[in-house]
């Protein structure tokens, strides 16, 4: 029996990647298949040494894809287009074997992306497979659609990755046993890496990139509030600063292109831009910084699990169900892209952590350790499933 991984876009965006070597981590004695989006990216950055990769999606070509391709496009009519699109995925699938969805967020990204879960969580269990929902997150108003909540229904077992998305789905109806467990990225280990000279002194890292999922209007505000923040360091502290990407697409989506504005407007000795890398080195660069501030929230969980304190710059409810897992009490170091109303936001949540930044620290180095310990059930509660 093997076990597999559907539902993942590539290492481009590397929670994807932390992810999966999280998952992998809880079954260290099994074969994990990982169908992927983006084989090249996956093996690019190492997760050919963990997991078997294949292509998940089938060849596009051909007229019949074509006209597939554009209905999908143009029209509600996504079904034609799955079917073709999955084809060889669905094909081989294996009866008995389990197939975990790496969830994460998958359900925020429109009805085309529901629409694609829901045909494959259907083809799996009618095929013999069953599936998880590992790791998501997903709030009432996803969960509004009887759609959905039938989805959810085929799956054996779902993992929610924090409160928010669990009480949705335990107050949606959803019959499936599902449990609250810790995203697997909590489970990444940091691997080193050659630092420049910077963090001869305490260093402030910095991510922020492209607002997904219709917030791009928000764009502005956020560039501005991040803008102030690295002058304010610049001219009224000492620290240092360093900008990490995480998430690397295309020159659209892409944290580098954001983020190099504002290191371009600042360049100096004191700022360094790192070059994209895997979120094992990502993660012990985050281990040598003072503290984070992050959009990305595969930028903020690799950060936590290395005990550095972490600004939360969010635009989905994940991002506050994390918080709220990891700090419990106010919203002291959670800043909503949504609810900026000026430039120094950002900058009034840097002072505060500065000040507070002993008992914070002290609370996560308590926290943390337990937090990825008790994560470690999800193993038993998977491999139950198995007949």
């Amino acid at each position: 029996m093997n076990l597999h991984i559907f539902g993942h876009g590539g290492s481009q965006n590397h929670g994807n990647e932390a992810i999966v070597r999280g998952i992998k981590s809880y079954f260290p004695d099994y074969t994990v298949i990982l169908h992927s989006w983006s084989t090249n990216a996956d093996k690019k950055f190492g997760l050919g040494k963990l997991c078997i990769i294949k292509e998940q999606l089938t060849e596009d070509k051909g007229l019949l894809f074509k006209i597939a391709k554009w209905l999908s496009k143009n029209t509600p009519i996504q079904s034609f287009y799955n079917r073709m699109r999955y084809k060889n995925f669905v094909d081989n699938i294996v009866p008995g074997d389990l197939y975990l969805l790496e969830a994460a967020d998958q359900y925020y990204e429109g009805s085309k992306h529901i629409e694609m879960y829901i045909y494959l969580n259907k083809m799996i269990n009618k095929k013999g497979g069953k599936t998880v929902m590992f790791g998501c997150s997903i709030n009432s108003d996803i969960l509004s659609d009887k759609r959905v909540v039938e989805d959810l229904n085929r799956y054996s077992l779902i993992i929610a990755r924090e409160g928010i998305a669990y009480d949705a789905i335990i107050n949606s109806g959803v019959k499936t046993r599902t449990i609250l467990s810790a995203c697997p990225a909590f489970m990444v280990e940091p691997e080193k890496v050659e630092l420049p000279s910077i963090f001869d002194k305490d260093v402030i890292g910095i991510n922020f990139g492209f607002l997904g999922q219709g917030n791009h209007i928000y764009t502005k505000i956020m560039m501005k509030n991040y803008d102030r923040l690295v002058k304010y360091i610049l001219k009224e502290t000492d620290y240092n600063i360093a900008f990490i990407p995480s998430v690397n697409w295309d020159r659209k989506y892409t944290d580098i292109t954001y983020m190099k504005r504002i290191y371009e407007r600042h360049k100096c000795d004191r700022l360094y831009f790192f070059k994209e890398m895997s979120v094992l080195n990502n993660t012990y660069v985050y281990s040598k910084c003072k503290m984070m501030i992050a959009l990305r929230t595969h930028t903020t969980i690799p950060a936590l699990t290395v005990t550095t304190p972490v600004i939360m710059t969010g635009y989905k409810t994940k991002t506050t169900g994390v918080y709220r897992q990891m700090y419990e009490e106010g919203e002291d170091m959670l800043l909503s892209i949504q609810s900026l109303t000026n430039e120094n936001e950002l900058i009034e949540k840097f002072k505060w952590l500065e000040e507070n930044y002993d008992s914070v620290k002290k609370d996560l180095c308590n926290k943390i350790p337990k937090y990825k310990e008790d994560s470690k059930k999800v193993r038993e509660e998977v491999l139950n499933l198995i007949d």
